[in-house]
């Protein structure tokens, strides 16, 4: 699995955000981060196709969605609260 620089950063800002809400969320966003990404990568097409071929996985406890594509292995391209636009994730796969 990869993880794109834009997507890390996007992992980073909300566990920052979560962190300074409460000590200690921002870690436990970060276990359900691992969580969904191990998910995604036992099998990545259980997830169904929102955007042309972009998948999301969301999140549990937290509402956020991870976003990927598959080619050959998944790519995770973003890691967006639920109320983002997800037309920010087509404009990653340009």
């Amino acid at each position: 699995m990869r993880i794109t620089p834009a997507a890390f950063n996007d992992i980073a800002q909300a566990r920052n955000w979560y962190e300074q809400q409460r000590f200690g969320l921002g870690n436990d966003f970060i276990q359900k981060v691992d969580e969904t990404l191990s998910l995604i990568e036992r099998n990545p097409l259980m997830y169904a196709k929102l955007i042309d071929e972009i998948h999301r996985a969301n999140m549990k406890r937290f509402p956020y969605g991870i976003w990927f594509k598959v080619e050959g292995e998944p790519i995770v391209i973003a890691c967006l609260h639920h109320r983002r636009n997800p037309v920010l994730v087509k404009d990653r796969t340009l």
